[in-house]
């Protein structure tokens, strides 16, 4: 499921108001619902009941006759189609804008502690933030620590530093219980003690307050300081926004609580029908040749090691005169491994390029085949990686200069999805 572009979900918004609101512009629910638009990528959306892995040159006539039956008309109201930039056509679900959740005034019963150590999360990573900008002073939040601005650089005639304020481990919250239309519910930390005002009718220590807001374009462990307002003299807050309070309802904007989705899926015309079906059945039909071929390309390579395993006396390190002729059985060896590695990278559906063939070989070739234990002749991964750790602690001739690693499959494999 992918978003889909800004300018395709604000062309939708005036029907899906229209719609919902009997034909009228309804301002508020414009602001009070954030309207979210996906695009799938199932062209049979319309017929979830339809096996299409039944499709065969047999059926295919029948699969196209009931799939054009269950196609929705251009005129169904219950979508509004639209088409990509691509010329690809959509038809999108509009919702139903029933019951909106609606603000109470009611107050929290919630300790305001409970949300503050929750806040730790969005520190996890940068202990402390930063507001810099244009600026005359450079704000610094350490949560928990200290509030300070800073203006100009260390040294510079111009520097000048105030602490405005310690953490003194008082939080508390506003007396509404979540957020309304006009205003979010917040958690505020209070920070005492700072520098001494240097105005005259203020000759008191500076304080701030810093207020957190849910942001929910933020993750869980992000945080940004959004504004920095001096109140009165030498008394400040600041407002600072984080993910981690989103995770809660409450803390929501109401538009973000009352969201909406607007579903699009790919819209076939009944014309289009057949050749899907054939594109799928050409599909399904290379599959099966890759499957085929995999099995031959998965004998060859078990020759071609029992040959290399044969010559070098199960691949211990031994001594064998005749190099050239190991060198050839090495050769057979890797590009039998390669052929079988690149028949599973197009199962797994990744198109074989030339300059990925290129990649593969050279990664692969940068492999010590002595180093690992050739995954042929096990079934799967996981069998292979079990059977390293019982030949290193069971066969006194395995090599133990070091512990057994991963299959170099798992290497290679990861080059070559990088490099997809």
């Amino acid at each position: 499921m992918r978003s889909l572009p800004l300018l395709l979900v604000l062309s939708l918004i005036p029907a899906i108001l229209a719609t919902s609101s009997a034909g009228f512009f309804d301002l508020t629910e414009f602001r009070r619902v954030t309207y979210d638009a996906s695009i799938g990528e199932d062209f049979l959306w319309f017929a979830p009941n339809l096996d299409i892995r039944q499709l065969s040159l047999k059926n295919i006539d029948d699969f196209e006759r009931e799939i054009a039956e269950k196609i929705p008309e251009e005129k169904d109201e219950n979508y509004v189609f639209v088409t990509s930039k691509g010329g690809q056509k959509f038809a999108c679900s509009l919702p139903v804008i029933e019951h909106l959740k609606k603000p109470t005034a009611t107050k929290s019963s919630k300790n305001p502690k409970v949300y503050g150590d929750l806040l730790a999360a969005s520190f996890y990573v940068n202990k402390c933030i930063h507001l810099r900008g244009n600026h005359w002073w450079t704000y610094t939040l350490c949560r928990g620590q200290t509030v300070e601005q800073i203006h100009g650089e260390v040294g510079s005639a111009d520097y000048a530093k105030n602490i405005l304020g310690i953490f003194d481990g008082t939080l508390t919250m506003p007396p509404y219980s979540e957020s309304t239309d006009d205003r979010l519910l917040y958690v505020e930390e209070s920070y005492t003690a700072g520098t001494y005002c240097d105005l005259e009718d203020y000759r008191q220590p500076r304080r701030i307050s810093v207020r957190y807001e849910c942001e929910p374009a933020l993750s869980t462990n992000e945080a940004f300081i959004e504004s920095v307002v001096e109140v009165k003299p030498c008394n400040y807050l600041m407002t600072v926004k984080v993910g981690t309070l989103c995770s809660y309802p409450e803390f929501l904007p109401v538009s973000q609580a009352n969201t909406r989705n607007v579903a699009c899926q790919p819209y076939l015309s009944k014309t289009q029908v057949r050749e899907i079906l054939e594109k799928r059945l050409e599909g399904q039909e290379r599959t099966d040749d890759l499957e085929w071929e995999e099995q031959e390309a998965r004998d060859a390579s078990k020759m071609a090691e029992r040959r290399f395993a044969a010559m070098t006396k199960s691949a211990r390190r031994l001594y064998l005169p005749d190099k050239a002729k190991l060198i050839n059985a090495e050769m057979d060896l890797r590009a039998a491994h390669f052929d079988l590695l690149t028949i599973g990278v197009e199962l797994a559906g990744v198109k074989i390029t030339e300059e990925r063939n290129d990649a593969m070989w050279k990664r692969l070739n940068t492999v010590g085949f002595f180093d690992h234990v050739l995954y042929v002749n096990y079934d799967n991964i996981e069998d292979e990686n079990r059977a390293y750790l019982w030949y290193y602690f069971n066969d006194p001739t395995w090599p133990k200069d070091q512990f057994p690693k991963d299959i170099y499959y798992t290497a290679v494999r990861f080059y070559i999805y990088k490099k997809s």
